[in-house]
């Protein structure tokens, strides 16, 4: 019982105050993220021979001022995008050509999906929906979240390489998770839309909330199924032979 009027009490706090809550929330994210990326990021030398493979190419474009194309022992290296070479060429220019400088974009990129990820999670992340969650549920799977994305032994290699892997997990999964959230959205807008809409129409046509609730009781026994919560969303989703339906209308 006591642990639970403590919950209650946070829950509370973090609604009345929500501007303390998202700062606490971005110094937990500042702090896992310069532990797991930025602490003793130029503390070692190049490994493999790949980084320094990007990390001479980036000095290149420093030394030769051409942004256009990388070269690495005056030869063309057309084998990456050039964004990584412009992102360690600007760092170059900030902190030096160093090891630090090589792996900045890299231990950037990784602490931006772990921000991306904590927003993620705070919005759908628990396994009751949205609207029953509570705030401090919502907090708790956030910075649990946050925290397990950024020590993961994957993320802790590659945010601290300089190479372009991390930079192209950050681009690909920040746009997923945009998309995922703006489309839950929309969703939601529908939902919200359509149920505004039954209320209207309830009133008009004298069916009562008890009659209402009993009808959404019902809808939501018959959706039970493979997809039916999907951090409490799934219903926004279609299921994947409607998807393929489309695709092949």
């Amino acid at each position: 019982m006591s642990l639970d009027r403590h919950i209650g009490a946070l829950n509370h706090y973090l609604e009345k105050n929500p501007g303390v809550a998202w700062s606490v929330s971005a110094i937990w994210v500042l702090t896992i993220g310069g532990l797991a990326f930025f602490w003793n990021l130029g503390s070692t030398g190049l490994v493999d021979e790949t980084e320094p493979l990007f990390a001479e190419a980036a000095r290149q474009m420093t030394v030769t001022g051409d942004w256009v194309t990388p070269y690495f022992n005056s030869e063309t290296r057309f084998d990456k995008p050039p964004l990584i070479y412009w992102l360690m060429a600007i760092a170059y220019r900030i902190v030096g050509v160093n090891e630090w400088g090589a792996r900045l974009p890299s231990a950037i990129a990784a602490m931006a999906l772990v921000g991306m990820g904590f927003y993620l999670l705070y919005r759908f992340g628990t396994t009751a929906t949205h609207a029953t969650s509570t705030s401090g549920q919502r907090w708790l799977a956030a910075l649990i979240g946050s925290a397990a994305i950024a020590l993961n032994p994957l993320f802790l290699i590659w945010g601290r390489t300089g190479v372009s892997d991390m930079l192209l997990s950050a681009c690909i999964g920040l746009a997923l998770m945009a998309f995922f959230c703006g489309y839950v959205e929309q969703g939601n807008q529908k939902a919200e839309g359509r149920g505004q809409g039954a209320e209207v129409g309830n009133g008009e046509s004298g069916v009562g909330s008890g009659e209402v609730e009993e009808m959404q009781a019902e809808g939501s026994t018959q959706s039970s199924g493979p997809q039916s919560s999907v951090f409490g969303y799934s219903k926004f989703f279609p299921s994947a032979f409607e998807f393929n339906s489309k695709l092949k209308t």
